[in-house]
């Protein structure tokens, strides 16, 4: 036989007061530097190589969110200086 916890509002109101770490909500939101898909494929296969043109025809996403413009991503010396930008 197996044990079974059952939570009850006693049981909550008293986690709670001991401070148990809760989700108090929940939103999606994306960057301002949304682009589609082939614009960025477009825009970054200079700057990464030919091969990710295939990377991103082949990928299923329709879309990136990026945490800069898509204009400075050619201008960084490589994925390093890009990840941590």
């Amino acid at each position: 036989m197996t044990a079974t916890t059952y939570f009850t509002s006693a049981n909550q109101a008293a986690r709670h007061a001991r401070g148990a770490p809760r989700i108090a909500g929940t939103a999606v939101v994306f960057t301002p530097h949304r682009h589609n898909q082939d614009d960025v494929a477009r825009e970054l296969t200079e700057f990464a190589g030919p091969g990710f043109m295939r990377f991103a025809q082949t990928a299923g996403v329709d879309h990136r969110s990026l945490a800069l413009p898509l204009s400075r991503y050619p201008k960084m010396t490589g994925f390093t200086r890009a990840n941590n930008a």
